[in-house]
């Protein structure tokens, strides 16, 4: 069915109603005009190359401004803080330090908050920031402790270098000592026993009584070396060790002691008897014979060597050799004494020699 619509309202009418040539709605006259064409939409519009080049233009600055983001650190650094650990602290570890934290307790209050120069001390040297703090270091595992004193059977192994070890060897004890201590004090070493000490680093050793045909061995270098007494067919063996300083008692019954002070002082107080023996080489120290020597033997080697003690006995016999510089003195030679001395080296200066007493048959000569 055809539809007619009316130029003046614009309304769709039948065929019917236009057939009085007017429109019943609005009342307007029709000349037969025919519908309307039916509203059409808009346009497209279809996309263009400029259309196109704009959005590949708007792609392009937003890849650049992603890239700017992305690269500002690297382009741009920014001074580096250092950590608290390494080093000086950072900015804002350095305004953290020379500012007071100030904590309050509700119903208290801190002594130090109640002292009127604690703030003062505090803005002085507030100490180290609240908070900021490096990390508490891990506490090393605690190595290993020798003990001081270690035993093995008649071995002992000492570690005391500020120390003393003491002790005593009898009845017939083997005792070797080992390691290092400060100051060795043996009291007694009786009745056939040994010490051997040649394994131990000391620095003063002190020895009382060597008695009963026991024997001591000693090697290093220490400071000082004191001896008590040696007697009964014992035995000092100290040629080994170095001392700077040594002081010696009695020699009795046929003992035998060797000594060394290169540089050193020896300074022998006691007596001597019964074919005791003594050796000393104190190449460029000196030897002082204090005691008595009765049918004993002196074997020396020192730049000075003093008799200050009598002479005395048939077997008797005392031999100083003197090195670059020698002096030689003695008090009295007496009951058949020899004394004989002789240069080092043969191209040395004629040593200083002040003779003392000789009588009942003694000598004294001077070897070529």
């Amino acid at each position: 069915m055809a539809v007619i619509w009316c130029r003046h309202c614009r309304m769709p009418l039948t065929p019917e109603e236009t057939s009085g040539g007017t429109c019943p709605v609005c009342g307007g006259k029709l000349d037969g005009v025919s519908a309307p064409a039916k509203p059409s939409s808009p346009p497209v519009a279809k996309p263009t190359a400029a259309s196109h080049d704009s959005w590949w233009l708007l792609g392009v600055l937003i890849a650049l401004l992603l890239a700017a983001l992305i690269l500002h650190p690297f382009l741009n650094p920014e001074p580096a803080t250092k950590h608290p650990i390494a080093g000086k602290p950072g900015p804002v570890l350095a305004q953290a330090k020379n500012t007071v934290f100030r904590f309050e307790t509700a119903g208290r209050s801190s002594p130090r908050d109640s002292d009127p120069g604690s703030i003062a001390d505090r803005q002085a040297d507030p100490g180290p920031a609240r908070g900021l703090t490096s990390r508490p270091k891990k506490t090393p595992m605690p190595l290993f402790k020798f003990p001081q004193i270690f035993e093995n059977g008649n071995e002992r192994t000492l570690n005391l270098p500020e120390g003393q070890y003491r002790t005593t060897v009898t009845n017939r004890t083997r005792l070797k000592l080992k390691g290092v201590v400060k100051t060795l004090k043996i009291d007694l070493v009786e009745n056939d026993s040994e010490l051997d000490a040649t394994g131990l680093a000391a620095q003063e050793i002190i020895l009382g009584r060597i008695v009963g045909r026991s024997r001591v061995k000693l090697k290093g270098a220490v400071t000082s070396l004191s001896v008590e007494q040696v007697e009964n067919n014992s035995e000092l063996d100290a040629l080994a060790l170095d001392a700077g300083e040594i002081t010696m008692g009695r020699i009795l019954g046929r003992s035998r002691v060797k000594l060394l002070a290169s540089v050193g002082k020896v300074d022998m107080r006691g007596q001597m008897d019964n074919q005791s023996s003594l050796m000393v080489q104190a190449v460029k120290g000196s030897v002082v014979l204090s005691g008595r020597i009765d049918d004993a033997i002196v074997i020396i080697m020192a730049r000075e060597v003093d008799f200050r003690g009598i002479v005395a006995g048939t077997r008797a016999q005392a031999m100083a050799t003197l090195t670059s510089g020698g002096k030689l003195k003695f008090r009295e030679l007496t009951a058949g004494a020899r004394l004989s001395y002789r240069k080092a080296n043969a191209g040395d200066a004629e040593p200083i020699i002040q003779a003392g007493i000789i009588a009942g048959n003694a000598k004294f000569t001077q070897i070529k």
